[in-house]
């Protein structure tokens, strides 16, 4: 953000990435209310009613992040105004920011959705796989490609985009594993 738009850059980000916590916390509570119930599901070999806990979790979170959006839509200049932002232009910014940024909550639930899915299961490897592609080798390598195609707007766009990757990937791979199959094989 220095690199390319100086202090102005880094305090739209400061205002966006104070907002995101509170995004990223509503998904993390989803994930800690649906460990327990899978992992019990699971150990008593219950797969519809995994099958049907992530189905109200797809729904919830898809439903969370759609309202996010509009807020982030509806409401940037009034989120922006909450952090006492003086300067038009890093006001202009962040609110700009805020549009593209929250793109990403559509998708950041389902992420979090089966990577608690795997840890309740007590698969590990796909869990921990999820979360370094989608918070760090994806989000880097968006950080470094969009912002030189798209300028600041691809750095609002890295975390959407980064994102709807790994959650496209889960909705083919580990949903049909979960949905389709019904068993209890791990896979990934």
């Amino acid at each position: 953000m220095a690199y390319y738009i100086g202090t102005n850059g880094l305090a739209a980000f400061s205002v966006i990435n104070y907002l995101h916590a509170f995004m990223f916390l509503a998904f993390l509570g989803i994930g800690s209310t649906i460990q327990p119930m899978i992992s019990y599901y699971y150990g008593a070999r219950k797969p519809e009613m995994i099958k049907s806990t992530i189905r109200i979790s797809e729904l919830t979170v898809l439903s969370l992040g759609a309202l996010f959006i509009l807020i982030g839509f509806f409401g940037a200049d009034f989120l922006v105004s909450i952090f006492g932002v003086a300067s038009d232009t890093i006001a202009d910014m962040a609110a700009t920011g805020i549009h593209l940024f929250f793109l990403g909550y559509v998708f950041m639930g389902i992420n979090f959705i089966y990577m608690t899915y795997y840890q309740s299961i007590g698969y590990i490897k796909p869990s921990v796989g999820i979360t370094v592609f989608r918070g760090f080798i994806l989000l880097i390598l968006m950080l470094l490609i969009l912002p030189y195609f798209f300028g600041i707007n691809g750095i609002w766009l890295s975390l959407p985009v980064a994102e709807s990757i790994v959650a496209v990937v889960l909705m083919v791979y580990a949903r049909k594993g979960v949905m389709e199959q019904g068993t209890f094989e791990r896979r990934f």
